[in-house]
């Protein structure tokens, strides 16, 4: 079987605080990590903010010419969790070093799902 594409998600815990609860600072995040994976931004990124009486959240959506990075953020448990799908080869381990730096954690959870033909 050959792979198409590589869907990796990546669950961040204790996350730093000020980065998880700033939407400019997740646009720079995925501005950065399409930089330096090579990944093709096709059009610009997408954040969303909600909150309630019980929680802060923030949702982020980076269309790609071959794929999408997703990201969903909840800045007062500072916990967050990162997708990127893409159908051309990447390299999965900059992808979780930069996004555990980034996000000033080193408690992650990462699956790799291949998809194929």
């Amino acid at each position: 079987m050959k792979i198409w594409a590589i869907d990796v998600s990546i669950d961040l815990k204790n996350c730093d605080g000020v980065i998880v609860k700033s939407k400019e600072k997740i646009q720079e995040y995925a501005i950065q990590l399409c930089k330096k994976l090579n990944v093709d931004r096709h059009g610009d990124c997408i954040i969303n903010q909600f909150t309630n009486y019980e929680r802060q959240a923030i949702q982020l959506l980076q269309p790609a010419q071959f794929g999408f990075i997703t990201g969903y953020f909840i800045g007062d448990c500072n916990v967050g969790h990162v997708n990127l799908f893409y159908e051309c080869p990447y390299d999965i381990n900059t992808f979780i070093e930069f996004t555990q730096q980034f996000f000033g954690t080193e408690e992650v959870y990462v699956r790799r799902d291949n998809k194929y033909l």
